[in-house]
């Protein structure tokens, strides 16, 4: 935080307060329920960041392969909505059982309903939606365990989910319940059947298009021809 935020203390002062969730005193005095969806935005540091970025590229590419774009947009917006109420359950638990629990347990940021900054939630409940959907690519046996490519998945999520303790498992653990809610049948059906509409997903191809760039594999004949070197 103090290196990223050098010299610059008007950067520093508009965001610092913002960046994690805190139930008390933002959400419960202060109403500035917009702070639960804003603190998915950003990491606290750039070691949480990293991981982060690790976890989007290997689950989140496979995710959105098995689901397609459409529904994998969905599934970003459901699991952070999920992520952030259940995030104001915790804020709102833990604010009514602070004063029952002994003072050697309550801490400052305990009875604030704290919770690290950054999409922990999001990347775990990709997580989950990644070993869900995609099957191991490769394994390799060392003695009497078996090490498949979820190593990469796990690995990364293990330390981001130990980055803040207790708190950043909190959030962890809201995500690995945001992606079972996600993928839950019920009676109505499934929040993973969600998809955005066509004529949406078209506009959205039209105009924010360009800027993403295309990536898709270029084309190959499907008969491989032989060509006679000239002499």
């Amino acid at each position: 935080m103090v290196a990223g935020f050098a010299h610059t203390p008007l950067t520093k002062r508009y965001l610092k307060p913002f960046l994690p969730f805190q139930w008390d005193p933002h959400i419960r005095e202060y109403h500035q329920l917009w702070q639960v969806g804003l603190y998915h935005v950003a990491f606290t540091n750039s070691s949480e960041l990293f991981l982060g970025l690790l976890l989007w590229y290997h689950a989140g590419r496979h995710v959105e392969r098995a689901l397609g774009s459409r529904r994998y947009a969905v599934a970003l917006v459901v699991v952070g909505a999920l992520h952030s109420l259940g995030s104001m359950a915790w804020g709102a638990a833990i604010h009514a059982l602070s004063p029952k629990l002994p003072d050697s347990l309550v801490t400052e940021r305990l009875q604030a309903g704290y919770l690290p900054a950054g999409p922990i939630g999001v990347l775990m409940a990709l997580s989950v939606l990644y070993v869900a959907y995609t099957p191991p690519l490769w394994s390799i046996l060392l003695g009497d365990w078996e090490c498949t490519d979820r190593i990469l998945i796990t690995v990364p999520a293990t330390l981001l989910a130990s980055s803040q303790p207790p708190y950043s498992m909190v959030s962890a653990l809201l995500g690995v319940a945001a992606a079972y809610v996600y993928k839950a049948h019920t009676p109505l059906g499934s929040l993973s059947d969600l998809q955005v509409p066509p004529s949406l997903s078209a506009f959205a191809q039209r105009t924010l298009g360009p800027l993403v760039g295309s990536t898709r594999l270029p084309a190959r004949p499907s008969q491989a021809q032989y060509h006679r070197p000239a002499i």
